[in-house]
Formats: structure tokens, C-alpha cells, sequence
């Protein structure tokens, strides 16, 4: 069959692998940091060997690994992992629910047993029934952790008092909070605290930090941070840099998106065929076609 160009980007983008940018000195990576990277995990899975395995344990896009060395994971660390909940019968019962208690994964156990409800670490829960169930409970939960939850938007502007202003610049609604308590009338706690959230607010307007500020644009994900970077490697702090998912880029299998769309020769040659590797090849122009495109042979 052709492909529409529709089904044919997507096809494209999952073949697609994530390489490190050119300028990228590998050696000078940290290895904790990088198996925390939800971009590494091409890199990573081709180099298991350097995995850090408590570190791995968080990664939200690391869950292929993870089922591949389920005797490596740290359930401790794991049980704050978003998307390991559903790969293991037996999860539930090595959750450890102090961490398990901030995944909106969990919210539905945390609920049906309240037993298990680290007060503390809930109050980072933002799954719309873990923020019903720190509502009910506003005086056992940290005030100050609800502040880097984005699903205490209207609480946060209803309690100004409650913030945490070094919490709330990593808050991704942090601008609908502090529009919220503007026009609250909340001025004079805004004032107070304009000097911390004019270097955030121009962070999120500019895409990029201060040029002196190292470690802030190390941890930046835009392609401005980037080339500040790529030409001033003395400011990279690389503990920070390895983290970062925009030391990577896409890269797509050439020609691929061509075949799919425009190879109708491929039609009339059979998969079990020796003629169709070769054929296929000749048109993406690459050494080795995508096996799980082009067939197992």
C-alpha cells in the first residue's frame, strides 16, 4: 500500500532516533544526569552499560528499559515514576508511598485507602482526585509544596500567603498564577517578590536566560540556550546540561518518508523476495532500511 503523508510523518517520526548535538563532548557528560534524560533513551538503550539505575528509575520515557532489567529498578525512586505504574502485576505492592503519594498514576489507590497518603508528598499530586482529596485535607498537607503543583492553580490565588515563590517559578502555570493574584489585589505581595519572578516571567517570554547565567541555561530547553551554549562552552554546567532533553536532536531515517509516500515499485515485489531489501534501500539511500517498516528479513 501508499501511505498518506499523514500516516507517513507519523511512521517517520516513530523510526526517528535522538542523537546528541554535534558540539555535545560526551565525555564530559554525567551519567546520573543522563539516564534522567527522557531524550536518552535511544543512546541509552544502545549503552545499557552506563546506565544509572536509581536515576534510570525516574525517567518517565525509560519504561522499555525498565521492563527489559525489572531486577535493576529502584522502587523507591520508581514509585514517583509517572509511567511504570501499569508494566508489573505485582507494582502495587513494592510502591513505596511516600514517593507513591506525588504520582497522579497512583491517585486511585491513594483514595480508595488514605492509609497510604504521605501528607507531605501528596500536596505535588496533581491528578484532578489527589486535588480533591488535599482540598478535604488543607490542614494535614505542605503549603508550601502546593505550590509547584499545577492543579492548585485557584488555590494558590485564593491564598497568596500559601506561596512559595522559589516553588512556584517551576510551576508550568506559574503566569495564570500570578495573573490570578493581580487581580486579586494582591499587589503588595506581587511587589514583594518582583525581583524573583521578572528573571522567570523573562525566561518564559524569551526563550533563553541571562548569557552569564550557566547554570540556568543549561537546564534551558531552547534552541536560543543552546547556541548561547554551543559558543560559550566555559558556562555549561554539564551535571545540569546531562539532564536536559535539548542536547538532543530528531533525527529522521532519510528517504523514508519518500518511500512510504512514493514507492509504488515496492508494491509489486514480494516481501520474501531477495529483490526487496536492496530495492527498498536504493530508495531511502541509507545502509539499513527500518526492519519494522520494511520486514524481518
Amino acid at each position: 500500500m501508499i501511505f498518506t503523508d499523514e500516516i507517513a510523518t507519523l511512521i517517520t517520526d516513530y523510526c526517528s532516533t535522538y542523537e546528541l548535538r554535534s558540539w555535545i563532548d560526551y565525555s564530559k557528560l554525567c551519567l546520573s544526569g543522563l539516564s534522567e534524560n527522557e531524550a536518552a533513551i535511544d543512546l541509552l538503550e544502545r549503552n545499557p552499560n552506563i546506565i544509572d539505575w536509581p536515576h534510570m528509575s525516574r525517567n518517565r520515557r525509560g519504561v522499555s528499559l525498565l521492563r527489559q532489567f525489572p531486577g535493576r529498578v529502584d522502587w523507591v525512586v520508581a514509585s514517583a515514576n509517572h509511567e511504570l505504574g501499569p508494566f508489573r502485576a505485582d507494582y502495587i505492592a513494592r510502591v513505596n508511598w511516600r514517593f507513591g503519594s506525588s504520582n497522579p498514576a497512583l491517585a486511585g489507590h491513594l483514595i480508595n485507602d488514605p492509609s497510604r497518603v504521605d501528607w507531605r508528598r501528596i500536596a505535588l499530586n496533581h491528578d484532578p482526585r489527589a486535588v480533591r482529596l488535599i482540598i478535604e485535607n488543607l490542614d494535614r498537607v505542605d503549603h508550601g509544596l502546593l505550590s509547584s503543583n499545577p492543579g492548585m492553580v485557584d488555590l494558590l490565588i485564593a491564598h497568596p500567603n500559601w506561596v512559595d515563590p522559589w516553588r512556584l517559578i517551576d510551576n508550568p502555570r506559574l503566569v495564570e498564577v500570578l495573573d490570578g493574584i493581580g487581580r486579586s489585589g494582591h499587589t503588595a505581595w506581587l511587589a514583594r517578590h518582583s525581583n524573583i519572578f521578572e528573571h522567570a516571567l523573562r525566561r518564559i517570554r524569551t526563550g533563553a536566560e541571562s548569557p552569564r547565567d550557566g547554570r540556568a541555561l543549561s537546564a534551558n530547553r531552547s534552541a536560543r540556550a543552546m547556541d548561547i551554549l554551543r559558543d560559550r562552552p566555559d558556562l555549561i554546567q554539564w551535571p545540569v546540561l546531562s539532564k536536559n532533553p535539548a542536547i538532543f536532536t530528531l533525527v529522521e531515517p532519510e528517504g523514508l518518508k519518500r518511500l512510504l509516500c512514493r514507492a509504488p515499485i515496492l508494491l509489486k515485489v514480494r516481501r520474501s523476495s531477495a529483490l526487496y531489501l536492496p530495492i527498498a534501500r536504493l530508495i531511502l539511500n541509507v545502509k539499513d532500511a527500518p526492519r519494522g517498516i520494511l520486514g524481518n528479513q
